[in-house]
């Protein structure tokens, strides 16, 4: 009898794991692509109570999109930028549209199962980094401004049938909704950048290069959910000690469905009660998740 191949442990974790047992051997289960279509999705930006009494706008900005694929978008202005609030929602907006013309990329990239992630996830973060570097550069012309006066953290992610992307630059948190047995946990993709000192963190900015850049690219097999969140919003929708998400996110994510989600979530991120003794800082999410009935199920 011939001895079974044996893959060297050098090869990538995913490449590995497709052959660690023989079809001969074990059969294997094929991977279901994941249902993109039907997701639902909310965005919402809110004042931290310290900006009203600084009389600063909100410099947090956030959307969400299920037109072609579900994305979430993420971002939060320097508090020190006087016109970080331009930069955020800029960047949250742009680059909705950026992924719009790259759908089709997108499709070759996050629905074919088959791929180098490796490979397609450092070009697609480069293109992000580049293409985000590129809208503070052309808002800054316009405002006749430095482009440090509109600098802002970014937090991406986005869904296909094989595999989901995520990129993150500076503080905030990614989460991906996974799914187990009947229950739904939400999982954070990456640790928050900071910077050298305590309360910095790494911008889009002139000075951005692409060490500082987090990204990657993992399957979404059992993902339900994608979602991306500033540090404001942290303060109460995470244990920031254990760097888990509190029981409020899988709520939200159950409710989505419904019409007065927006306005609830308003409501939350605005309630005195709750952030009345956090920092004070701007709060904002965005979120999309599966339908129940096409959550991946296998």
């Amino acid at each position: 009898m011939s001895k079974p191949h044996v893959i060297p442990s050098h090869y990538a974790p995913l490449q590995a794991q497709r052959y660690l047992l023989l079809p001969l051997l074990v059969q294997k289960k094929e991977n279901q692509p994941c249902e993109i279509k039907g997701w639902q999705a909310v965005a919402q930006a809110v004042m931290g109570h310290r900006h009203s009494v600084t009389e600063q706008p909100c410099q947090d900005a956030a959307s969400a999109q299920i037109r072609l694929r579900p994305i979430v978008v993420n971002c939060d202005g320097a508090g020190s930028a006087k016109l970080s609030h331009f930069g955020s929602d800029a960047l949250s907006q742009q680059l909705q549209r950026l992924f719009m013309t790259l759908e089709p990329l997108l499709a070759e990239w996050l629905d074919t199962e088959n791929i180098d992630t490796e490979r397609v996830s450092e070009r697609l973060a480069s293109i992000i980094a580049r293409h985000s570097k590129g809208i503070i550069k052309d808002i800054a012309t316009h405002w006749q401004q430095p482009e440090t006066a509109f600098r802002s953290t970014l937090l991406v992610a986005i869904m296909g049938k094989y595999h989901h992307f995520w990129l993150q630059i500076g503080d905030g948190y990614l989460l991906r909704r996974c799914k187990h047995d009947e229950t739904h946990t939400w999982q954070v993709m990456v640790m928050p950048e900071k910077g050298e000192f305590a309360n910095h963190t790494c911008f889009v900015d002139p000075a951005l290069t692409m060490a500082h850049v987090q990204y990657g690219m993992a399957s979404a097999t059992e993902i339900s959910g994608l979602a991306a969140m500033s540090d404001g919003a942290a303060e109460r929708l995470m244990n920031l000690q254990h760097h888990t998400s509190a029981p409020l996110v899988e709520r939200f994510a159950s409710s989505l469905s419904q019409q007065s989600l927006q306005r609830s979530l308003f409501e939350f991120l605005s309630d005195p009660s709750v952030w009345g003794k956090t920092s004070g800082d701007d709060k904002s999410i965005s979120m999309v998740v599966a339908p129940k009935a096409n959550a991946n199920e296998q």
